[in-house]
């Protein structure tokens, strides 16, 4: 009698737990992203997190690193793209047409408004759960800038300055990890606004760029920039093939005065020492008349495939991922603002640092905005070309203009 009451109960959990099943969500997901290190593990568990809770639902997480783009073009031209993929800064110029639009989903009200002009399109769509803000400045080894008697530059020249002195006192002032050709282009898309965008006909240059009208011989200054700083003697030696991986080191080594790099090294930073002196400052202005800047705007967000099979499953992925607990996980680790309202975040030896520029003025990044789609690795080429001697300030134009140009003509 025991044991068929044993094997009652068995049949009717089982039934039960069949039913559960059956009522659930089922599928199977595809997961694109760049996460990789402490950032990767913390995106992982998340999507343990949502499979423990929809067991019907198979998850395969893809991981790609400087090969991103690359995967996602091919993805694009066969028109088979992850059911969902992070967008990395390009949900609107690059992936819109590829996008599910999400308006109504009950986490979009709780966007960061600050976002909605790099997220949302001219009809008011959004195609992107942001689960962080980026706020981008100038990293900086303090503890150095105090020991060599400086202030915090606000403008060009005050940069160079520095610089200059930290070349005085055996010191990097700028490093640059060229293996990695976003390094170099980093610092032309982070110090255009800059030359272009932070004066008094700041509007006009930006109609111009986005109407094809733009003069190219403007953008010399962009590229003169960086190569006063190769030049001078102001990046390490070894600018053009350093490894992104001693970036953290060589600002806990108190070696490098700055970096043009995301707050996502600074994390690693205090990770080999949590009391290294270090922050971010923001973007040195052109002259006095203007004023410094940080930039910001989408960074890690993720849409959904509009072909997607498994929608469904894919919106409650998102859902899941823009839980407070989650987006306040992606922000830690990631070292930037969360993208939704309402989430507290231990931003632990940044906070001071967002607290000190919470009312500094933001500017988009560059291309995402001013530039068409495909340009990012026109400014990978020509700034690494710049750097490693393989082209010059004009013809670095000259190449800039030909793909703009081109690129414009083909959107």
């Amino acid at each position: 009698m025991k044991k068929l009451l044993c094997l009652l109960l068995m049949l009717a959990l089982a039934l039960s737990a069949t039913a559960a099943f059956a009522d659930g969500l089922s599928g199977e997901l595809t997961i694109a992203s760049r996460y990789t290190g402490v950032q990767g593990e913390a995106f992982e568990s998340i999507i343990e997190g949502f499979k423990a809770e929809n067991p019907g639902v198979k998850v395969e997480n893809q991981t790609f690193t400087d090969n991103y783009e690359d995967v996602m073009k091919v993805n694009m031209s066969g028109k088979q793209l992850p059911d969902v993929f992070m967008t990395h800064g390009w949900s609107i110029m690059r992936y819109k047409e590829y996008l599910l639009p999400l308006n109504d989903e009950p986490w979009a009200k709780d966007i960061v408004p600050g976002l909605f002009g790099s997220i949302m399109d001219t009809d008011g769509k959004i195609y992107v759960l942001p689960n962080t803000n980026a706020m981008t400045g100038v990293l900086v080894q303090n503890e150095l800038l105090k020991e060599l008697g400086l202030e915090i530059p606000k403008t060009v020249e005050e940069f160079l300055h520095c610089c200059q002195v930290a070349k005085e006192k055996g010191y990097i002032g700028v490093y640059c990890a060229g293996k990695d050709t976003r390094s170099p282009a980093y610092i032309l898309n982070l110090m255009a606004p800059s030359f272009l965008l932070n004066s008094a006909d700041a509007a006009e240059i930006g109609a111009s760029l986005q109407n094809g009208s733009f003069d190219w011989n403007k953008w010399a200054a962009v590229n003169e920039f960086l190569m006063q700083l190769k030049d001078n003697g102001y990046m390490n030696v070894d600018c053009a093939t350093a490894d992104t991986a001693n970036m953290s080191e060589t600002l806990v080594a108190k070696e490098s005065l700055f970096i043009f790099q995301r707050s996502s090294v600074l994390i690693e930073a205090w990770d080999i020492d949590p009391e290294a002196d270090l922050g971010f400052i923001p973007m040195p202005a052109k002259d006095a008349s203007d004023e410094p800047y940080l930039v910001g705007g989408e960074s890690q967000a993720f849409g959904i495939w509009k072909d997607s099979k498994n929608i469904e499953a894919a919106k409650a992925f998102l859902a899941y991922m823009a839980r407070p607990e989650n987006i306040k996980l992606i922000s830690e680790v990631c070292g930037e603002a969360p993208g939704l309202q309402g989430v507290e975040v231990d931003s632990g030896n940044l906070t001071p640092w967002f607290e000190a520029w919470a009312n500094t003025k933001v500017q988009p990044w560059f291309d995402r905005v001013y530039l068409p789609s495909g340009m990012w690795a026109i400014m990978r080429d020509t700034g690494s070309g710049l750097i490693g001697g393989e082209t010059t300030i004009e013809k670095a134009g000259e190449t800039m203009k030909a793909n703009y140009d081109k690129l414009r003509s083909q959107q």
